[in-house]
């Protein structure tokens, strides 16, 4: 069984370069937490054999900030790779925390991905999901540091993007049914994209209503795709 260490030497301890931000507010509630009930030796934080942390610099800060005593494990060789499996699986890094540990490591295709979706006011995950085909693989490797992104070298792409605003833009704000609705209708040959521009710039604000099932929001795209045209020349979305 892997021995816990105690320590008040706080200088010893350092944080792993493009571990996530640390968030004032959590280490905040921490300190609160912990002040009312010390329970960190039964949760020790995870540091490698140079003593940078793994797992628990939230922790750390608020137990350095009330002059606590530090309850720790060493795990020998553990590198950033092993910082963000583990945090995958024992805490809830998200998106934006991969996305920004990778920029700090200077990961090229996470810094075009960062500045692309500034760029268009996307979400990350709203991105993702128009970027691509099979999206279990792509999020995959967005976590593991493999992600490859062309952004705007990738023009089909980057008017891919364009026209999804086109419609989100309309409804006032996205969701997966209106991400993945837009994905089967870019996806048709036969759909007309300045026909739909059209047509919501004439249905009334009721009919742009957001799903919660792709099916019924490509029944709204598909209503507000066939207005005004004689049933015989209506399109068939689902």
């Amino acid at each position: 069984m892997t021995e816990i260490c105690k320590t008040r030497e706080y200088d010893k301890f350092k944080l792993i370069g493009g571990n996530r931000d640390i968030s004032l507010s959590k280490i905040k509630k921490l300190r609160q937490s912990i002040s009312e009930e010390d329970l960190t030796n039964f949760n020790p934080i995870i540091v490698n054999s140079k003593y940078e942390i793994i797992d628990g610099q939230h922790r750390f800060s608020a137990l350095k900030e009330l002059d606590k005593p530090i309850h720790y494990i060493i795990g020998d060789n553990f590198k950033l790779p092993q910082v963000q499996r583990l945090n995958a699986i024992v805490s809830t890094w998200g998106y934006p925390d991969f996305l920004a540990s990778f920029c700090k490591l200077d990961k090229q295709d996470y810094i075009l991905f960062r500045d692309f979706n500034k760029k268009f006011g996307l979400r990350i995950q709203e991105c993702l999901r128009l970027y691509g085909a099979n999206t279990r693989t792509l999020h995959h490797a967005f976590k593991t540091g493999t992600f490859d992104f062309k952004g705007e070298m990738n023009v089909g792409f980057t008017k891919k993007v364009m026209m999804y605003l086109d419609i989100k833009n309309h409804f006032k704000k996205g969701n997966t049914p209106l991400i993945d609705g837009f994905i089967r209708l870019y996806n048709n040959e036969q759909y007309d994209h300045i026909r739909m521009i059209k047509k919501i710039n004439l249905v009334s604000d009721n009919k742009l209503v957001l799903s919660t099932c792709v099916i019924d929001q490509l029944r709204i795209f598909e209503d507000i795709y066939n207005f005004n045209v004689v049933e015989k020349n209506h399109m068939r979305f689902y």
